[in-house]
């Protein structure tokens, strides 16, 4: 599982990377940021705390898919992951 939770949290900053300023989805990136709510903009692609509920839920159920239980440990290990990350690297 420990496993599942680095992969997905690399996904997480890899996407994140991908729609900053002059990257190559920057301009859509930017965009989003501009026109779109929040609550849309942020777990998708502007908040890698935020993107563990959306990216670590598909993650969850297409790639890992150990039963419901499990669901939303997982993604509150993925935001934990990439908060650390965030504070403190």
């Amino acid at each position: 599982m420990i496993s599942y939770i680095v992969i997905t949290s690399l996904w997480i900053w890899g996407v994140n990377c991908l729609f900053e300023d002059g990257m190559i989805f920057g301009k859509i990136g930017n965009w989003m940021y501009e026109k779109a709510p929040g609550w849309i903009y942020k777990p998708t692609i502007g908040c890698t705390a935020c993107m563990a509920s959306i990216h670590g839920t598909l993650a969850y159920f297409l790639l890992f898919n150990h039963g419901l239980a499990l669901w939303p440990v997982f993604c509150v290990c993925v935001c934990g992951l990439n908060f650390i990350i965030i504070k403190f690297l």
